[in-house]
């Protein structure tokens, strides 16, 4: 209630105080950050479905609260700044807290990745990962204002290593493609519904999006072959594409055949993400499209799946978007 009305004028008791409350929501999202891991099963099927509904409440609780955090934070340089800061520190607070082994050196094409060793499908997972997606949304806002120019600063750039920034982002997109790819069939379907709230259109601003986004910032800061491996990795196709697979689990012909379609799969689901990574860029800050082209974009691409009346073009939108888009729909112009 307090977050709806944004000021127009900032004062510097109101700097320090927003920035206090601030910390504070960090630190209920640091709590946040991780929860409600899975792991894969292997051998038999889960027996109980696990607790998620939770989780994924609370996220939709949250959801405005953080896009009104963000709109705060970008109607003032040294707010948005200051809050940029302390939200990298506390990512990375919690992803040294998360961390299990120590990063090893990954070659391919006379290409050295150092790293932390990590399988999706054999070390647990979180989907919930508020803390990475509000440094995601925050840096859209630097860009976006130009604040990006005198970031420096107040930051040390070039102690950024944003494969660590961008870590569970891309777990999270590569369960995502392993659920697809009925990798995680024996874990039931607690975790497909995870998988289908996480894309749905009430939590896919703040989650889907902001993993895909946190992935385009770290494409564009790294070196590519770099983050082409980081991405081999995490979908564990490194070693496929690397030449180096062993023929250990590979004796009898069926099981060759099952592995080389699951290998297939998942490079189908990692060109994609690709394709995501470059392609969707109908986004303010990532490049120069206003509010309006976003949503004009949404409603064709939701005309092109069949015919639909206004009340569920609306719907079909998400919500950070659908009230402008109410207003849009009605105008003479769009109609």
């Amino acid at each position: 209630y307090i977050l709806i009305s944004k000021p127009t004028e900032w004062t510097d008791t109101l700097r320090t105080e927003f920035l206090e409350g601030f910390k504070a929501f960090l630190d209920l999202l640091s709590c946040m950050q991780g929860m409600e891991e899975v792991k894969r099963q292997f051998g038999q099927h889960i027996e109980v479905e696990p607790e998620w509904e939770a989780g994924f409440s609370l996220q939709i609780q949250l959801r405005h609260i953080l896009s009104m955090f963000q709109d705060w934070c970008a109607s003032d340089e040294k707010v948005l700044l200051q809050a940029f800061r302390d939200c990298h520190d506390a990512l990375i607070l919690c992803n040294n807290r998360a961390q299990h082994s120590e990063p090893s050196d990954f070659y391919m094409c006379k290409q050295i990745l150092h790293i932390q060793p990590y399988k999706v499908s054999q070390e647990p997972v979180s989907i919930h990962l508020p803390i990475s997606r509000l440094f995601a949304g925050l840096y859209l806002h630097v860009c976006r204002t130009g604040a990006i120019e005198r970031l420096h600063q107040h930051v040390d750039l070039t102690s950024y290593d944003y494969t660590h920034l961008a870590e569970h982002s891309l777990r999270c997109l590569v369960l995502v493609a392993q659920v697809s790819a009925e990798m995680w069939r024996r874990n039931g379907l607690s975790l497909v519904s995870q998988v289908y709230y996480y894309q749905e259109v009430k939590c896919r601003d703040e989650m889907y999006d902001k993993d895909v986004l946190m992935l385009q910032i770290a494409a564009s800061k790294m070196d590519p072959n770099h983050f082409l491996m980081f991405l081999l990795l995490r979908f564990e196709l490194f070693d496929v594409f690397n030449g180096s697979t062993t023929g250990k689990d590979q004796a009898r012909k069926k099981d060759l055949s099952e592995l080389l379609k699951l290998w297939n799969r998942l490079t189908e689901e990692m060109l994609f993400l690709l394709i995501v990574i470059v392609g969707e860029r109908y986004v303010p800050g990532v490049s120069k499209v206003t509010k309006e082209d976003v949503i004009m974009r949404e409603v064709i691409h939701l005309l092109c799946i069949e015919p639909m009346a206004h009340s569920s073009l609306v719907k079909g939108l998400p919500e950070n978007v659908s009230d402008t888009a109410s207003l849009m729909l009605n105008s003479e112009h769009y109609k």
